[in-house]
């Protein structure tokens, strides 16, 4: 076991009781914390200096495309008719599988680079299993926290069937223990499933269109009764 020890830091623990800022050491055992506390001791461990430094829980990124990584920077000006028609027309279907795994592994090493360390991508480039399975090791390589959002591509509107999602379920979803599974889908208002309604709200009749982000069942041939992944709605 290696013990490191951070030292001079300001650490917010976000932990219910606590104090919102305190000046105090954090202990780490391997990849675990330990202890947190004035003046903890030092014996048999590698002290840090951290003076001047926050520490803090790390980050979530609640919405991310990773497989946009390497288009970052462009279409700024772009109106979302052109983004629609350029990057989700035209661009999206050049992407082969390894691309959408580098594209991963390179977006969330960025987002780790930044504090984030939990990501919520919401993939909707995944023409072939292929595309979504490289996404995926993408993901599992960079080490972060994550919930691969499954979704269809933007200008493919019409019913797909849920048997990728039970693939994803049964297969990545249950190796790694820092991975879920569940759906990126374009608002349930967009679908024709009224069971998706008691998950993400009442109908847009009702005036009332949220994004949502929480555990669910999703739809598959018995109708919607699995339980496990996470659903995302996006309106």
């Amino acid at each position: 076991m290696t013990r490191t020890l951070l030292r001079g830091g300001r650490v917010i623990t976000l932990a219910p009781g606590r104090p919102d800022v305190e000046d105090i050491d954090v202990a780490i055992d391997d990849d675990r914390i330990a202890a947190i506390g004035p003046h903890l001791p030092a014996s048999g461990a590698k002290v840090v200096d951290v003076t001047g430094k926050i520490i803090h829980p790390g980050l979530v990124n609640a919405h991310l495309h990773t497989w946009q990584t390497a288009l970052r920077g462009i279409g700024a000006d772009w109106t979302l008719t052109e983004y629609l028609a350029t990057m989700h027309g035209s661009l999206a279907h050049l992407y082969r599988p390894e691309d959408m795994r580098i594209a991963a592994l390179a977006g969330t090493l960025s987002q780790l680079d930044r504090g984030v360390t939990t990501v919520a991508d919401w993939c909707h480039n995944s023409p072939t299993p292929a595309h979504s399975d490289a996404a995926i090791d993408g993901l599992v390589d960079a080490g972060i926290r994550a919930v691969f959002l499954h979704g269809a591509p933007y200008l493919g509107f019409g019913a797909r069937s849920t048997r990728e999602l039970d693939r994803l379920l049964d297969g990545p979803a249950t190796r790694h223990r820092l991975l879920q599974v569940g759906m990126a889908i374009r608002g349930p208002q967009l679908s024709p499933h009224p069971g998706l309604w008691p998950i993400c709200g009442p109908p847009p009749s009702e005036g009332w269109s949220p994004p949502c982000t929480k555990p669910v069942g999703h739809s598959n041939r018995a109708g919607m009764s699995r339980k496990g992944p996470v659903c995302s709605a996006r309106t």
